[in-house]
């Protein structure tokens, strides 16, 4: 398990090669009930992001690891 609790599966190559292709499939569960923010409201992903970055505190620091 990560640090959020996922599950995690490693894989290491050893031979030497020219080429890697991975392809990754997920299930997500979305839990939207009282999480969804106004569009009038709602942030881009780069706002969001340099607000994590700029507003370290008790409350957050797990979103930035």
């Amino acid at each position: 398990m990560d640090f959020f609790g996922n599950t995690v599966l490693y894989c290491a190559t050893e031979e030497p090669h020219t080429r890697l292709t991975v392809t990754a499939t997920s299930e997500v569960q979305l839990d939207l009930a009282g999480r969804q923010a106004p569009l009038q409201t709602a942030c881009s992903w780069e706002e969001v992001a340099a607000r994590v970055r700029s507003e370290r505190s008790e409350a957050n620091p797990d979103a930035c690891q």
